[in-house]
This record gives structure tokens, sequence and C-alpha cells, in this order.
């Protein structure tokens, strides 16, 4: 995932259950249909970044 999608669509997530694994919240966006192209440029160009 392009790290722009967490910027742009920061407003669509909606955080849920933080007492998931570690801790961590579930988190959910609502993605305007007028929004879908931007949605699928920033998640589906992707590149895979190895672990350290």
């Amino acid at each position: 995932m392009d790290m722009k999608f967490l910027v742009q669509f920061a407003k669509a997530a909606k955080r849920y259950d933080c007492k998931g694994h570690n801790g961590s919240p579930r988190i959910e966006w609502e993605i305007d249909y007028s929004r879908l192209n931007e949605f699928n440029a920033l998640t589906l160009a992707r590149i895979w970044i190895p672990k350290p």
C-alpha cells in the first residue's frame, strides 16, 4: 500500500476493537464510491518491502 493512502483516507478510517492481537486496533475504511479509482491506485500499485 502506498503510504499516501493513510494520509488521503485518514478521515475514512473507522477504528474499533483495540483489544486485538497485541492490543492493536482493527481498522476499516468507508470509501466513497467517487474515490474508488484513487483508492485502487494507492492500494493496487504496490511493492513488497523486505522485513529486516
